[in-house]
């Protein structure tokens, strides 16, 4: 994917801009009192070039549907100074986790999301791990005209727990959805993988899940999900595995979210491990992975 520049908002973009040799034009931001947000950038260097729009929103205060303003009207100033093409990266995939009605009711949010970007011209959308991931339907399927790279982060978990020396390790999932997310764990580190059997009440939200079938004692356990946000599926597969004594737990998200989840999960004894699919300036008492290499290999290709 050939890109001129890279506009964003913070170090993460300015980054991409440099691992792949492009320009990058900073996002300059004013907040009125009333919470409107206007947007402005450079525009000399947009006429006839293809343009990678990087956002993010904030780790522990997360503002997604700012960002998805802020997307509406750059787009629409990127096609009005003519740029020739516009591409979307989003290393968190907003309101994917929406979509489907769970109950009678409730508005089609990710569908019409994704009618919103269709309807900007924008030609491809690039995400890692979507809550989608793996699934069916997945993430394409909401999109006719976009072309969506939905990207794996699995290599750069396993490289940095394979560094940890892990004594018999297996990875965990808290429930069947994320089967295709542990098999591909358990597939980097040569190790077996279980999903846990949960059940949700859609009403309370409340999870319940069923003993795990392998034995656990003095393993290395890696729990493995895409999203944490409240750690209402995390902490009880945490609380569930620690029963059976292994020998260390590691819990791993590709996106790590808001205040009250993140203090939940950092409770717990257990290494948590996350990539920088949000921005923060606060201090992090988590391990951190960076994503630019890896998205930049995407669109050096």
């Amino acid at each position: 994917m050939k890109v001129d520049a890279v506009i964003g908002e913070d170090d993460f973009s300015e980054k991409m801009a440099k691992h792949i040799n492009a320009k990058f034009i900073k996002i300059k931001n004013t907040i009125f009192p009333d919470s409107e947000v206007k947007s402005s950038i450079e525009t000399e260097q947009i006429k006839n070039k293809n343009i990678l729009l990087a956002l993010r929103t904030n780790r522990f205060e997360p503002n997604v549907n700012d960002a998805i303003v802020k997307i509406y009207f750059i787009v629409n100033l990127l096609k009005e100074n003519n740029a020739k093409e516009i591409n979307l990266l989003l290393p968190y995939m907003f309101y994917a986790r929406q979509d489907k009605q769970f109950l009678p009711g409730e508005t089609k949010s990710f569908s019409n999301i994704a009618n919103l970007y269709e309807s900007l011209g924008i030609s491809s959308i690039l995400t890692i791990n979507s809550h989608l991931y793996g699934k069916t339907p997945d993430l394409q399927s909401f999109f006719k005209k976009i072309k969506i790279y939905d990207i794996t982060p699995v290599k750069i978990f396993s490289d940095y727990l394979k560094a940890k020396d892990l004594d018999n390790p297996i990875v965990i999932g808290p429930g069947k959805g994320a089967d295709t997310l542990i098999q591909e764990m358990a597939n980097h580190l040569d190790s077996d993988f279980e999903g846990l059997e949960k059940e949700r009440d859609l009403h309370t939200q409340h999870i319940t899940m069923k003993p795990p079938k392998a034995k656990l004692e003095n393993r290395d356990v890696i729990i493995y999900d895409d999203v944490a946000a409240s750690g209402g599926t995390i902490v009880p597969a945490f609380e569930l595995t620690k029963q059976y004594n292994p020998k260390r737990i590691f819990i791993v998200l590709p996106h790590l979210v808001t205040r009250k989840g993140i203090e939940k999960l950092q409770n717990l004894d257990s290494e948590l491990i996350t990539t920088d699919t949000f921005f923060s300036e606060e201090h992090k008492k988590f391990t951190e992975l960076t994503l630019v290499p890896l998205i930049s290999e995407y669109l050096n290709m």
